[in-house]
């Protein structure tokens, strides 16, 4: 059984904390994100990703945002969103000159995607979210195997809207989980890769 299922009722908790404390938040319309609202943007990664086997060590690179929410209410939201990131190159064994050595092709990918809730506690636009979803792990070689898994996201954020149309968004993301290769060689061994990844965003935000 996938172990970070552990964190299922975490998370569950934290959805159900973000609810109860935007329902007794002050409601204030000028921060009101209403019906739809779509954003994007780009994010760089700051925290060494634990991959296992070859790609041990390896950090986040800048990376994508893209988000599609629904306003329940004034204070809480939810909706789906994709964070994608360039990974630093691989590591390999040269022996010629007995060192470590990037391989200058490797730029592998890493795709968090989430099912989230987001809820603004506060009367100024500061929220908090969390969210679950689908992983993969996008190796730049064809003949290596696509990992998939599953991840979790926790976030905050600072969004500033104008008109009601058009806003900028500040976010901070922890997005971690397992990769799960199906095997690896001709004895089908399975293998594990796990992750996990701070990053600064800067989203436009469309109503």
């Amino acid at each position: 059984m996938f172990t970070s299922l552990k964190f299922t009722p975490l998370l569950a908790g934290a959805i159900c904390i973000l609810f109860v404390t935007s329902s007794s938040a002050q409601k204030c319309m000028q921060y009101y994100r209403g019906g739809l609202s779509a954003s994007f943007g780009v994010n760089s990664g700051f925290s060494k990703t634990s991959f296992s086997k070859d790609t041990a060590g390896r950090t986040s690179r800048l990376g994508i945002n893209v988000n599609l929410a629904y306003a329940i209410n004034e204070t809480f939201l939810t909706g789906v969103e994709l964070n994608a990131w360039s990974l630093t190159k691989r590591q390999f064994f040269n022996f010629e000159s007995g060192v470590n050595t990037p391989e200058s092709t490797a730029n592998d990918f890493l795709v968090n995607s989430s099912i989230f809730a987001q809820a603004y506690p506060f009367t100024v636009p500061f929220y908090f979210k969390a969210g679950i979803g689908p992983n993969l792990f996008l190796p730049i070689h064809n003949n290596q195997q696509n990992d998939k898994g599953l991840g979790f996201l926790f976030g905050v954020g600072y969004e500033k809207t104008w008109n009601g149309l058009v806003g900028l968004g500040l976010s901070m993301n922890y997005n971690f989980g397992k990769l799960n290769t199906p095997y690896e060689g001709a004895n089908q061994q399975s293998i594990a890769r796990t992750y996990d990844v701070i990053n600064l965003g800067l989203n436009f935000i469309v109503f």
